[in-house]
């Protein structure tokens, strides 16, 4: 028991250095473009690596009503059901008590049963939209690789967005025309959440790691990257994640060292 205790620290501890290794990948790389994901082996386990850039998800503070919608429905919601959803999405960060559908924002909580009021500010943190009307966990799950509340980042790193993110803005356009797209996600807005009121580029690292004996463990960093150099890279929030992506027979010789 002891010695599982013991692998499991050792899997948490592999995948701190892998948000390290990913970062100091991406900084040695400067313009150059790296593949991902990157699976290596450090201290006799196994590393694996992803990703993704913030700019290219859908940002829940910026997103028009059109675009959330077709996020959801994309994510398997049935289109009225989408809306439904996409419309408290707006009613929880706009700044008024009045809904989308004309009724009072405060009286839909309390007839949902919720203990708390619509909050009428940005989402600080993707994980608000569970306390959402109409968002279920399952639904969260689904998107939750493809919404973010820091998409404002200088320039891109030429990530690709995230498949779901393609298929919302292809249901957008096939349904509402090209001007939709051009207002889906606008260039400026309310005051985004104080979290990203810097230059540089916002970028989730997803780490899973295997220890020797076979524990695993799944974080992600939310990591703040300047490219000029001006600023030390910095990791700004720390995720759990619960879902295995990798082959646990995997052995670690067949993958190239982490350095």
């Amino acid at each position: 028991r002891a010695a599982n205790v013991a692998d499991m620290a050792q899997a948490r501890a592999l995948t701190d250095a892998g948000v390290r290794v990913a970062i100091a990948r991406l900084v040695a790389a400067g313009a150059e473009p790296l593949d991902w994901p990157f699976v290596c082996r450090i201290d006799d386990g196994v590393l694996a690596m992803d990703v993704s850039e913030e700019a290219a998800k859908i940002d829940l503070n910026r997103a028009s009503r059109a675009l959330l919608s077709a996020l959801f429905q994309a994510a398997g919601a049935e289109e009225r059901a989408a809306d439904e959803v996409a419309a408290s999405v707006i009613d929880y960060r706009d700044a008024d008590d009045l809904a989308e559908n004309g009724d009072s924002e405060t009286a839909i909580y309390g007839r949902a049963g919720l203990g708390y009021p619509p909050p009428n500010r940005n989402f600080s943190v993707i994980e608000e939209l569970l306390y959402v009307p109409g968002v279920s966990a399952e639904l969260f799950e689904r998107v939750r690789d493809a919404i973010t509340v820091n998409a404002l980042s200088a320039g891109s790193l030429r990530s690709a967005p995230p498949a779901l993110v393609a298929q919302a803005y292809e249901i957008l356009g096939a349904r509402e025309g090209r001007a939709a797209l051009d207002r889906a996600q606008p260039e400026t807005g309310e005051d985004p959440a104080p979290l990203i009121l810097r230059d540089g580029h916002w970028l989730t690292i997803d780490v899973e790691a295997r220890a020797p004996r076979g524990a695993q463990s799944r974080r992600e960093a939310l990591v703040l990257i300047d490219r000029s150099g001006a600023r030390a890279p910095e990791i700004a929030r720390w995720r759990i994640r619960e879902s295995s992506r990798y082959d646990a027979r995997a052995r670690p010789e067949q993958f190239p060292s982490c350095y």
